[in-house]
């Protein structure tokens, strides 16, 4: 009998075959069975995934450097007792860094009055001697002396400042007559990184 040939037994099972396919629940279970049979042999198939090994390092330990600098007088600086029109007073700061190097900035705080919009001031580097013409941080307003960087110090790197405050001869508004004013001189440290 050739290959194309149908006997009993080839009937029967294409018979179950189409028994099958019309029995959606039987079909279904034998789905279900193959599907399920897939996902048991992938985890098996990848379990060695989870054998693996672990290390770690020791803690690591972290600090931050400080900043510390010291100034040279810490009373009144200027005195601007009796102060006119057409007068300059001066005081001088000398900083010293005594840790970690840091950048110097300078602020004039708690102001009050009409006079800090007429006072002008002059910050100057007087030590160690700066280069021609590169000595001065900030020429203006009293009023507007915020964040002024003056340098960068080493660490035990010191520097000393000038500080010229005047009252411009040109004015004289009577209604600036006993007008008083305080304030203070803020010098902040902010860390920089080491130079190599």
């Amino acid at each position: 009998m050739g290959s194309g040939a149908t006997g009993p037994d080839s009937l029967q099972g294409h018979e179950r075959l189409r028994a099958i396919i019309r029995d959606r629940r039987l079909l279904t279970m034998l789905m279900a069975f193959g599907v399920m049979a897939c996902v048991a042999i992938s985890v098996i198939g990848f379990s060695s995934a989870y054998f693996t090994t672990e290390s770690s390092s020791p803690a690591a330990s972290i600090s931050a450097a400080s900043v510390d600098i010291t100034l040279a007088t810490v009373d009144q600086l200027i005195d601007g007792t009796r102060l006119k029109p057409g007068e300059t007073r001066t005081g001088r700061q000398t900083i010293t860094n005594l840790q970690h190097r840091a950048r110097v900035e300078l602020s004039a705080t708690g102001l009050e009055g009409p006079l800090p919009g007429v006072l002008t001031v002059v910050v100057r580097q007087t030590a160690p001697a700066p280069a021609p013409g590169a000595g001065t941080a900030y020429q203006g307003l009293l009023q507007d002396l915020h964040d002024v960087e003056l340098m960068t110090l080493d660490k035990d790197a010191q520097a000393t400042w000038e500080i010229e405050l005047t009252w411009p001869a040109d004015e004289t508004d009577p209604a600036l007559a006993g007008a008083s004013t305080g304030f203070d001189l803020e010098w902040v440290a902010l860390s920089e990184p080491s130079v190599p």
